[in-house]
């Protein structure tokens, strides 16, 4: 990543970019985990557990 490698923030255009293809990965994992019933990955944060549930909830509100 852009911070990773240079100490620096990235620039705001690379950030809103970065954040908008993490949250399509996240969307698309709730997606087969409310259709498929796939499982969670365990290197998930916090944070990103709770996003994809909601996700999920919204896919699929049964579960």
């Amino acid at each position: 990543m852009h911070q990773a490698k240079t100490g620096q923030t990235p620039p705001p255009e690379l950030a809103a970019a970065m954040a908008k293809f993490e949250t399509a990965q996240l969307e698309q994992l709730a997606h087969n985990v409310a259709n498929r019933g796939a499982l969670l990955p365990r290197n998930l944060t916090a944070e990103q557990r709770r996003a994809v549930m909601a996700m999920v909830s919204r896919v699929n509100p049964s579960l």
